[in-house]
């Protein structure tokens, strides 16, 4: 059975402000690799991992300790279990609130809400959905996502939760002033028209 979203909320009200500081937390580690290295980093699917791994470690750092959160390791993936009612896991999902990934039998599992080894069918699963920006300097989306089989049950934003944005280490190029270029070009062809005259 899907839980609802107002159910999932107060459940897991007392944990935003700490998954989304994770998640900044991630991104903020993500930012301090030298650019030089970052670059290599960039294909679409080792850039999700290494996200993945900050935030493992961000989490982990957290909530490890907390009497109301069980983490578990199975499956390669890491499941935030509040409550012993809710597992939660670590997914780049694109703005349609869907992640891609392969259909193991233990992903359709997960979505289906099926028993998966160690995680009985009583405990709902759901996504902490994340998105960077055009530039990948922050997130653009942070969510709690639950899905019901291939289909998106609901979702809503942590994004504002437990204090401010990744604010960039690194500013992106500054984008020319509108029509600078159009200018320059004209005053050098008025430049060369007045010297055609002069001669």
């Amino acid at each position: 059975m899907i839980p609802s979203q107002q159910h999932v909320q107060k459940l897991l009200d007392e944990f935003h402000p700490t998954i989304a500081e994770a998640g900044r937390a991630a991104f903020e580690r993500w930012l301090k690799i030298p650019p030089v290295e970052r670059v290599a980093l960039h294909h679409a699917r080792t850039y999700a991992n290494v996200i993945w791994a900050l935030f493992r470690d961000e989490a982990i750092a957290r909530l490890g300790a907390h009497p109301n959160i069980r983490l578990t390791h199975r499956h390669n993936t890491l499941g935030i279990i509040a409550h012993d009612r809710l597992m939660l896991r670590f997914k780049r999902v694109n703005r349609r609130g869907k992640s891609r990934n392969f259909p193991t039998l233990t992903n359709l599992a997960f979505y289906s809400q099926l028993e998966i080894p160690g995680i009985p069918a009583s405990c709902p699963r759901a996504e902490i959905g994340w998105r960077e920006d055009a530039l990948r300097l922050g997130l653009e989306a942070l969510e709690i996502v639950m899905r019901d089989g291939a289909t998106l049950a609901w979702r809503y934003s942590i994004l504002d939760q437990g204090g401010a944005s990744v604010t960039p280490l690194i500013a992106p190029n500054p984008t020319p002033r509108q029509g600078s270029e159009h200018k320059s070009q004209v005053r050098g062809r008025r430049r060369k028209r007045d010297d055609s005259q002069e001669a």
